[in-house]
């Protein structure tokens, strides 16, 4: 990641980590970044109480924001978030950006071919 990239990771990292010890009741979590295949994914899973996943706009209806905006601010550069629970059964969420995201931040549009 460069950049403005580095503090989109950090900001989702933040996010979900404060989601999951606010509502989570998880006794464990793991965060992890790799590059796989030709994206960089961040993923964090916790094996809390999971949740009903509605779909975002009901989210936004009921005034849950954190998981929203983290989706539009990947959305935003191209990227992919999945959210993946259960009530019971934890919670995984997947943030997937694309490699131009890797490659640019907003000073290197016009040096990056």
């Amino acid at each position: 990641a460069v950049g403005v990239h580095d503090e989109l990771l950090l900001a989702l990292a933040r996010e979900l980590l404060q989601h999951v010890a606010e509502h989570g009741g998880a006794r464990r979590v793991r965060l992890d970044v790799r590059l796989e295949m030709d994206a960089l994914v961040l993923r964090c899973t916790d094996d809390g109480r999971g949740f009903r996943t509605p779909p975002r706009g009901a989210a936004l209806d009921d005034g849950h924001l954190g998981l929203a905006a983290c989706t539009e601010r990947v959305e935003a550069v191209g990227g992919v978030m999945e959210v993946r629970s259960a009530p019971g059964r934890g919670t995984v969420v997947r943030a997937a950006l694309p490699p131009n995201a890797l490659l640019r931040s907003p000073r290197s549009f016009n040096r990056v071919p």
